[in-house]
């Protein structure tokens, strides 16, 4: 038999997803469980006292020599009372996230906004979050507060990419991790951008 597009996506789809996205947007507004709980999600609002200060935040600046870092923040807040910015980076995922998914050793995005908020408001602290939530309705936020060895680790392996493409030498044998790992790198022990950010 042949089915109609329109009328599969209308009767078998969108309701599914309804129900997750109504699923979702309740945990994110008002919580659900008790801490402990295998299923707890706290609340994902953030509260009255952090001043909302850009959303989908566009920033586009020079890197390293010939590169620019480009993208967008989803959410930047400050908190008049203690005068920490906050970016938080709001993430959907199909499970919950690893316990280390966040650390400055495992992604590139953390420094990268850092960055960009210093570059346009100063040198102000920041404080970086991970909003993620799964189909399920689980929703937790990571906190990550970036030091300068962090950054400084990013813009290092920021020029060494550049020079690898400049020089037309094959790239790190783990292009998907911004910091490498222990498993590829026999320099993991001693490399600045290694076991010293663990």
């Amino acid at each position: 038999d042949e089915v109609d597009f329109w009328d599969w996506l209308e009767e078998e789809i969108i309701p599914g997803l309804t129900d997750q996205l109504t699923v979702m947007l309740d945990v994110y507004f008002h919580g659900r469980g008790t801490e402990g709980d295998k299923n707890y999600s706290p609340v994902g609002v953030w509260p009255e006292e952090y001043t909302v200060v850009g959303v989908e935040y566009e920033f586009d600046s020079d890197f390293v020599p010939g590169w620019t870092k480009r993208g967008f923040i989803d959410l930047i807040l400050f908190h008049p009372e203690s005068g920490w910015f906050v970016v938080d980076d709001h993430k959907s995922s199909g499970k919950r996230w690893d316990k280390r998914k966040h650390l400055p050793s495992r992604q590139i995005q953390g420094p990268m906004y850092v960055m960009a908020v210093k570059e346009a408001f100063g040198d102000v602290p920041i404080r970086v979050t991970f909003s993620v939530m799964t189909p399920t309705g689980i929703f937790e936020r990571r906190v990550q507060e970036w030091e300068p060895k962090h950054i400084q680790a990013v813009v290092d392996r920021g020029y060494e990419v550049a020079n690898l493409i400049a020089s037309g030498l094959p790239l790190p044998a783990n292009p998907q991790s911004n910091l490498c790992g222990e498993k590829y790198c026999r320099w993991w022990d001693v490399c600045p951008a290694g076991k010293i950010l663990q």
